[in-house]
């Protein structure tokens, strides 16, 4: 499987707000914070939304033929930066690209922060 990471746009927010649902409700079964799957993929889309609005916080996405199939992010609003969470589509997670999004993921971030969010911030 071959990964493109980039920085995250305001149009992967849907596809990673469903996917943050499918990861955590239908792959690792934790029951659902809200009654419908509905609501529940709505919630994790505002969820994404909220953390991609925050302008010390940067979101990226993995990318396979062109279908969004991860998401990931990077907080600075501290000394010490942290990286998630990290959400892999149900039907990629068993797949060779889980082993290489995390550390690519994270390095793809912190060579594009600059690039995306204008200067970095230390």
């Amino acid at each position: 499987m071959v990964l493109d990471i980039r920085a995250m746009t305001w149009a992967d927010v849907g596809d990673c707000g469903q996917i943050c649902y499918q990861a955590i409700a239908t792959r690792h079964h934790f029951p659902p914070d809200f009654a419908s799957a509905t609501a529940s993929a709505t919630a994790g889309e505002e969820l994404v939304s909220a953390v991609r609005a925050h302008p010390r916080i940067a979101g990226f996405v993995a990318e396979s033929d062109g279908r969004v199939v991860g998401g990931n992010f990077l907080d600075e609003r501290s000394l010490i930066s942290s990286v998630g969470p990290l959400t892999v589509a149900p039907g990629v997670q068993d797949r060779d690209g889980r082993k290489t999004y995390a550390p690519r993921g994270l390095a793809s971030a912190v060579t594009q922060w600059p690039t995306v969010y204008g200067s970095s911030t230390r």
